[in-house]
């Protein structure tokens, strides 16, 4: 049991080691209880700037008589009311500290206060920091990468923030907005405010307008002096709502029976491309039927049908009319009567325009009359690749195979893997801003052109930068490949841990995901399985995009199994085979007889059916060549070509049909 004595003594040691830590660790003797901090009375007279050191003077005093602690040589700590004074320690000599401190947050009313154990604490009288203006530069706020349809305001305005070197805002500096990239042709687009001075935050804001072109709108803010650097803006303005939708052809000759693709287009109500969705096709005044695709089949009756083929974007409800001439095969009047859209009976003078001077060919058939590009706009992100794809038409819209096709890039926005061809990759670089793809094709003498519109916007996270990867590599070597995330001012984002995903152009790139970033870098070994003379590599991650030079993959290391190496047969088997012929040739045996037997019977129904297999697929391949260079003949084509496969298909029956009798 504790008694009254040990309790008394427990309290003894407890206040001596109370005092032993007030002596020793604050090093403040408890003589100093009743004592204070004064500063110096003029602090405020001046304000401070921002990082610029200024003198401090403070005294420690005895609160009862005022005089100053002349014993007092120790260290206190100081702070203020943002917490951004260094040194946060004043060291005391007699009493008295006399320093220089350096405040790097601004404020209208600041103050310092000093404070140490056994003291009564002390604060300065309150005094401004203004920010250090020698050295102000802009700072994006918001309204940056937005996008919205072309001719509207954008939700959020495009707001900048002038700041000092340690982000302190900066009030009543002019600021200069301007539009200094837009797409081709537009008009329209409008800044609320060209110029400014910035508020007590430092901030200022424009509301933007686009204009009435689909891309990339580029403003840029900048100091009215200064060398600050100017800040950048990217807005991007897409297609408004369908307006008008077109067909083409708006007049259609077509033989009856024979088919007629129609296709659409459309617009907004600036000219903009817009792919016209969930059409409904329907034939209203006569003249044939067509499908859901506008695929139109000519019937019996012979005429003009007049705005006969309609074509309805169903949700926005317009629509669009073409019309139909229904004429004879043979190109003449036939025996058909008028057509049910009012039309008059079509006669030879009438149409001969339409028609070539021998054959069934009728006129503009086979021959270019305009190219389709898909897609026909491009608004993406930088650091990213998109597939193109022309096909070459003639006035029935029906494909025009011996096309030649070229590709242009203006606007320095990146490159095209080729010049050539039906299908190109288009990688789009880190420069944002407006361009265009022209697709010419060419047919003899006539040449048509398409446009692709392009626009890219910086990656909201930045982008990913992949060092040059060098041409050749072997398909199924790994090679070393290094990636780099950066921000949009090409800092690199050394704590970058998130997830990539890799691609290639090939589609067989090992691995597909890495995570393994150091610093912001990942370097590692990577496979490409196929070989390919234009190869990229993409690097994916959310708000983050990348791509690779182009370069050549050579070789193909996938191997047929059980190939051997000499391409020749193992010769155990040659000679069991010999044994085997030889035996059913010249032996007398039963067996060897019925080794022959069945030997002649898969010759006969062999050779049988890869006779009848060659030429159904001779007529198949001739028949379908034949529909491709006159469409409008399709229909006795069709006829003759499954003639001819029915026959082969009779051959390959009989074929089957004489081995079975040998075998009996």
């Amino acid at each position: 049991m504790i008694n009254k004595q040990t309790i008394k003594k427990n309290i003894a040691w407890g206040l001596s080691v109370i005092l032993l830590f007030n002596l020793f660790v604050f090093e403040i003797p408890a003589a100093y209880a009743a004592s204070g901090f004064e500063f110096d009375e003029y602090i405020d007279l001046e304000a401070k700037t921002a990082g610029t050191p200024f003198n401090l003077y403070i005294r420690a005093y005895d609160i009862d008589t005022g005089n100053t602690l002349t014993t007092f040589n120790t260290c206190v700590s100081i702070t203020n009311t943002t917490a951004s004074i260094t040194p946060n320690q004043a060291c005391f000599t007699s009493g008295i500290f006399n320093g220089s401190v350096t405040i790097t947050r601004s404020n209208v009313a600041d103050q310092i206060t000093a404070i140490a154990s056994g003291f009564v604490s002390g604060s300065s009288e309150p005094f401004q920091i203004l920010p250090d203006t020698s050295n102000v530069f802009l700072g994006i706020t918001n309204g940056n990468n937005q996008m919205a349809r072309v001719a509207t305001q954008l939700v959020t305005p495009i707001t900048v923030r002038a700041m000092d070197r340690y982000s302190n805002p900066v009030s009543s500096l002019g600021v200069i907005f301007k539009v200094v990239g837009y797409p081709s042709g537009s008009s329209g687009y409008s800044l609320s405010i060209n110029s400014g001075m910035t508020d007590s935050n430092g901030n200022i804001a424009t509301a933007f307008t686009l204009g009435n072109k689909i891309g990339t709108y580029i403003v840029t803010a900048s100091l009215t002096s200064g060398l600050a650097t100017p800040l950048t803006f990217y807005e991007n303005a897409t297609a408004g709502p369908l307006f008008n939708l077109y067909i083409n052809p708006i007049l259609a000759i077509v033989p009856r029976g024979a088919q007629q693709i129609f296709q659409t287009s459309g617009m907004d109500t600036y000219g903009n491309p817009v792919t016209p969705t969930n059409i409904q096709w329907s034939v209203t005044r006569g003249g044939g039927a067509i499908d859901n695709n506008g695929v139109f089949t000519a019937g019996d009756t012979l005429g003009n049908f007049s705005n006969t083929v309609r074509a309805e974007a169903t949700f926005e409800g317009i629509g669009s009319i073409a019309s139909v001439t229904v004429i004879n095969e043979q190109g003449d009047a036939g025996t058909g009567g008028i057509g049910e859209g009012g039309g008059e009976p079509v006669y030879l003078p009438d149409i001969e325009p339409y028609l070539h001077q021998h054959g069934q060919k009728y006129d503009g058939q086979g021959t270019l009359d305009h190219i389709v590009v898909t897609p026909n706009v491009i608004q993406s992100e930088t650091n990213t690749r998109h597939p193109l794809t022309a096909i070459g038409y003639d006035k029935y819209n029906y494909t025009v195979s011996d096309a030649s096709i070229t590709w242009d890039l203006s606007g320095d926005l990146g490159e095209l893997t080729t010049k050539g061809g039906s299908n190109v990759e288009l990688v789009l670089r880190n420069r944002p801003g407006n361009g265009t793809v022209k697709v010419t094709a060419k047919q003899g003498d006539i040449t048509k052109t398409a446009e692709v519109i392009l626009a890219s916007r910086p990656s909201p996270g930045g982008y990913f930068f992949i060092n040059e990867i060098k041409s050749p590599q072997a398909a199924g070597t790994p090679f070393d490949v290094t990636i780099t995330a950066r921000d949009n001012s090409d800092n690199i984002l050394a704590d970058y841990k998130d997830q990539v995903a890799l691609r290639d152009s090939t589609g067989t790139l090992i691995p597909t995901a890495i995570n393994e970033f150091t610093g912001g870098i990942w370097t590692g070994k990577v496979t490409v399985a196929v070989g390919k003379k234009n190869v990229v590599v993409d690097a994916i991650s959310k708000g983050m995009n990348g791509v690779s030079n182009t370069f050549e993959v050579t070789g193909d290391p996938l191997k047929i199994a059980g190939a051997s190496g000499s391409g020749t047969i193992d010769q155990s088997i040659l000679a069991t085979l010999q044994k085997v012929l030889k035996e059913a040739v010249f032996g007398k045996s039963q067996d060897g007889k019925e080794v022959l037997k069945h030997l002649a019977a898969g010759i006969a129904s062999g050779l049988g059916l890869l006779g009848s297999g060659l030429g159904m697929a001779w007529m198949a391949g001739r028949g379908l060549e034949a529909i491709g260079r006159n469409p409008l003949a399709k229909s006795k084509v069709q006829v003759n070509m499954y003639i001819g496969m029915v026959l082969g298909l009779v051959a390959a029956g009989l074929s089957i049909f004489a081995a079975f009798i040998i075998t009996k």
